[in-house]
């Protein structure tokens, strides 16, 4: 289990982020908070922290606060293995809980494809809507992007999106919507890639032509994978491609959004099980995979980039 300790000092006011601190607290089952046992120490601790959510007052935060010290317990000085609540509550709200995963051993590992499909089973139905994030999962090569002629998603796109969207489906249905959230294409790898006379990137990926070489290769990726998996043969993909879009103003990746659940991948969720399974019909549970960890977190997360304008393909 991560411990936390909390203690009186305070984070940076312009550092700190108070959904941050709200939903550390939601994780009970994961964290166990620790104060200062010594009355002084402890009385300090609670005054900082009171008066300094005081002063912040974000709606959710005094229960949150309540429900840190219920759920609490304390030593007489910070346990070796702890780690500082600063630290967690002055990052934004998905990287805390990739942190807490990391660093939670009751997160078991994912080794094989087998587990992979355990954990993913039983969350999708055949009238659910799946929201995928991960800005590497259809992240295409530059060269392959900028090719003339008849063009094909790569192998190790198609292997990772099919057991993916076998894990989700292993229960017997497929769910009647999949909206992917990634980056098609990658700023730093086409800057390299640039010759003069070169349009710039964000000229480039606002082009037709992007568009149009985008739209085959994403077409060809779930033909592929609708071969292998007939019961994705009705599910509406959407596509939002956030390679338009600053950096810094999207969502944090490896999210998976069914329905109320929200499921994050230390690895990510572009996990290849190896070229060798190209032409297999169904691949073994006990192929190598990963490793990742998978947790189910209490929050919720807009997967709709729309108000950011990101390229949309619709009914891939």
């Amino acid at each position: 289990m991560l411990i936390i300790w909390l203690d009186s000092e305070l984070p940076d006011n312009n550092e700190y982020v108070p959904d941050s601190f709200i939903e550390l607290t939601r994780h009970t089952q994961l964290i166990r908070f620790m104060i200062p046992r010594k009355e002084e120490e402890r009385s300090a601790a609670k005054k900082n922290w009171k008066e300094f959510l005081s002063v912040n007052n974000t709606p959710g935060s005094n229960e949150a606060w309540r429900k840190l010290v219920n759920n609490s317990g304390d030593a007489n000085q910070k346990p070796k293995k702890a780690k500082s609540i600063v630290g967690f509550v002055c990052m934004n709200v998905e990287e805390m809980l990739r942190k807490i995963m990391r660093e939670s051993i009751n997160a078991p590992v994912i080794e094989t494809v087998g587990q992979y499909r355990e954990t993913l089973q039983g969350y999708a139905s055949d009238n659910s809507n799946v929201g995928i994030y991960d800005r590497y999962l259809l992240k295409f090569q530059i060269e392959t992007l900028r090719k003339k002629g008849k063009i094909k998603a790569p192998g190790d796109m198609k292997r990772s999106l099919r057991i993916l969207l076998d894990a989700l489906s292993s229960h017997g249905w497929a769910p009647e919507t999949v909206s992917i959230i990634s980056r098609c294409s990658q700023f730093r790898e086409y800057s390299s890639q640039k010759n003069n006379g070169d349009d710039d990137y964000e000229k480039w990926v606002n082009s037709p032509k992007y568009y149009q070489n985008v739209k085959e290769l994403l077409s060809d990726l779930f033909s592929s994978v609708r071969e292998v998996l007939p019961e994705y043969e009705k599910t509406s993909f959407v596509i939002h491609d956030c390679s338009n879009l600053d950096q810094r103003l999207t969502h944090h990746d490896r999210f998976i959004n069914i329905m109320s659940n929200v499921l994050i991948s230390s690895a990510g969720y572009n996990l290849d099980p190896g070229k060798k399974f190209n032409t297999v019909k169904e691949i073994p549970g006990d192929t190598s995979l990963g490793p990742t960890y998978i947790i189910p977190v209490q929050a919720h997360f807009n997967f709709d980039p729309g108000s950011l304008e990101a390229i949309v393909f619709e009914d891939i």
